[in-house]
């Protein structure tokens, strides 16, 4: 017969573990340590498949696996610590062109996420307004002792054009502006190459 599972007792080594781990290398320390150089967040990237295979001529862009990996490494530094980002394996004739391609991916999603702010705005307005009129219009027919069904109607109907602008503003908008941070972050980023690849010191 199978000896029965103890949790308990798992749940004591893997605390342990924890305590462990916490004692003798803390996430600060880790950081500094293996992330950091002169006061920048450093991201190691094999850049061996540089360009999306199915990208050609004037339409040639860089890997996306290259950025879902610095996306990656750069969620385990402080949001805000500049970036430098070092690509191992890059040809010289490449590297004139790298920068560009890597900063104008980061300057369209800024675009993008400036187009959803407007129109987050905008619709943060228009369902402001339209809440405000409605909610007037049920408190205008409770006065008048009138139209019990309407002014249910137009209460909960003003309330929840309230409720969608104020997730317009403290949701997406907040949303926006974080991801528009982040991707500053990266198109101010440091780029440097070095020849060859460096996997003691990749992320």
């Amino acid at each position: 017969m199978a000896e029965r599972f103890n949790t308990k007792e798992r749940r004591k080594e893997l605390l342990k573990a924890i305590n462990e781990w916490r004692s003798i290398r803390k996430v600060k320390d880790v950081i500094s340590n293996e992330f950091m150089e002169d006061g920048k967040g450093v991201i190691h990237v094999n850049a061996e498949e540089l360009y999306n295979p199915m990208s050609v001529g004037n339409f040639r862009q860089l890997n996306s696996d290259i950025f879902d990996y610095i996306e990656y490494a750069a969620n385990l530094l402080p949001s805000m610590m500049p970036l430098r980002i070092t690509f191992h394996g890059v040809k010289e004739e490449d590297r004139e062109n790298v920068p560009y391609l890597f900063k104008l991916h980061y300057e369209l999603d800024m675009q993008d996420l400036f187009w959803d702010k407007r129109t987050t705005g905008i619709k943060m307005l228009y369902m402001t307004l339209i809440g405000v009129m409605f909610v007037v219009l049920a408190l205008a027919l409770t006065f008048a002792g009138k139209g019990d069904l309407f002014r249910e109607i137009f209460g909960i109907f003003g309330s929840y054009c309230l409720c969608e602008a104020a997730g317009c503003y403290f949701v997406e908008r907040r949303q926006i502006n974080r991801d528009l941070l982040e991707a500053a972050r990266f198109q101010t980023a440091e780029l440097v190459f070095e020849d060859g690849k460096d996997d003691d010191r990749q992320c």
